[in-house]
């Protein structure tokens, strides 16, 4: 064995060199080759610390988006709920719109017809004017002669064109209101309208800002599990038994 040993170490070494030497050598070559398998083993344990290290800040970082995801589901559900309050409020405002419409649509038939009928009393009036003069002068003079019938039939178209004239101003009055009341119900259909369209943006904007966050994220934790899975286990590099 030691001559086979011998043959081969004779064939590797110059023959100069002296049976030491050689074996300082190879003793030189072992210990080289062991400072770079420990240098090797040390930059692979580090790699593999940073590679761990970060595939947990990766799985945090996942954790805090779907901790996220679910915050803004709840905002997205509740912003979804209040939407739906919105359009339950302005379908209610409507309907009381449309009421109000129609009973502005009647205070203003009815307004008409209280000027033609006005119209009709004032020609009535003036017609019955003089007889009233004539009669009031005929009663000044003989109060006893003068039969209070066609008194009291001028009388009551006065009467009548007065209490007309009070119905005219309350209705202008409610058809005032009314006015108003349909004007605040247009404004607040307005602002419903405006508010209920920015919602609308501001949830789709937070919902395709998560997903892409929550891609980014995937994408990233995939490319270090992938490095990490190519770095070798090992990198040793045998050494040559010392002899």
């Amino acid at each position: 064995m030691q001559r086979v040993l011998a043959r081969r170490l004779k064939g590797l070494v110059p023959e100069s060199q002296t049976g030491l030497e050689r074996l300082i050598d190879k003793k030189r070559a072992s210990y080289d080759l062991q400072v770079e398998l420990d240098r090797k083993k040390q930059e692979h344990a580090m790699k593999m610390r940073q590679f761990k290290a970060r595939a947990e800040e990766l799985e945090q970082m996942n954790l805090d988006n779907q901790k996220e995801v679910v915050s803004k589901d709840k905002f997205i559900r509740d912003n979804c709920n209040k939407r739906q309050r919105y359009e339950e409020s302005l379908m209610s405002e409507e309907v009381a719109l449309a009421g109000k419409q129609v009973e502005l649509n009647d205070l203003i038939a009815e307004m008409e017809k209280l000027k033609q009928h006005e119209v009709e009393i004032k020609t009535k009036l003036q017609a019955a004017l003089p007889y009233k003069k004539y009669l009031d002068s005929v009663f000044e003079r003989s109060p006893e002669i003068v039969s209070g019938s066609a008194q009291s039939e001028v009388q009551g178209i006065v009467n009548k064109y007065n209490t007309l004239k009070e119905w005219r101003g309350t209705l202008q009055v409610r058809l005032v209101r009314s006015k108003r009341e349909l004007m605040r119900l247009r404004d607040s259909m307005s602002v419903y309208d405006e508010s209920s369209t920015n919602s609308v943006v501001e949830i789709d904007y937070q919902i395709k800002r998560i997903a892409q966050e929550q891609e980014a994220s995937f994408k990233e934790f995939g490319r270090e599990r992938h490095l990490q899975k190519r770095c070798p286990t090992s990198s040793a590099i045998k050494p040559e038994k010392p002899l």
